[in-house]
C-alpha cells in the first residue's frame, strides 16, 4: 500500500471520513487492499532510523535523521522510497541529537529487535515528538 498524503487525516474522525475501512472485514481498506491494515496516530516530530546487525547482541549502526526541509508531508511517502518525490527528505547520518537521547533510541531498537525475535538485519524507524 502506498502511504501518501491521503491517508494523512488530522484528527480520528476525519480519518475514518477519508479512508474507508471495512472494519466488519478485518479491517482492510476496502478497494484498495485486501490486506490487514494498521492505524497509527500521526506523531509531528523529527523522524530518526536504527539499523541492526547480527545475532544475540546486535551491532548498532550509526542512527540517521531525516531532513524533511520545508515540505507539508513530514513523513517518507511511496514516491519517496521509489526515489520519485521532487523534494525527497536528505539524510543526516549520524543523527544530530544529544549522547542521552542516542542512548535511549538504542535502548529501545535493542529491544524491539530481540522481542520481534529478529535476526541478521532489522531497522526500527522512531518518530520523536
Amino acid at each position: 500500500m502506498k502511504i501518501s498524503n491521503a491517508f494523512l487525516a488530522a484528527s480520528l474522525s476525519r480519518a475514518q471520513g477519508s479512508v474507508p475501512i471495512n472494519c466488519s472485514s478485518g479491517g482492510n481498506v476496502c478497494g484498495v487492499s485486501s490486506e490487514d491494515v494498521l492505524v497509527e496516530e500521526y506523531i509531528e516530530g523529527r523522524e530518526i532510523y536504527v539499523a541492526l546487525l547480527g545475532n544475540g547482541e546486535p551491532e548498532v549502526l550509526p542512527l540517521i535523521e531525516l531532513d524533511f526541509g520545508d515540505r507539508e508531508t513530514r513523513l517518507v511517502t511511496w514516491e519517496d522510497k521509489q526515489h520519485m518525490a521532487v523534494a525527497a527528505p536528505q539524510t543526516i547520518c549520524p543523527a544530530r541529537i544529544d549522547s542521552k537521547l542516542a542512548t535511549a533510541l538504542r535502548d529501545i531498537s535493542v529491544a524491539t529487535f530481540r522481542a520481534c525475535q529478529c535476526r541478521d538485519y532489522a531497522r526500527v524507524d522512531l518518530r520523536i515528538d
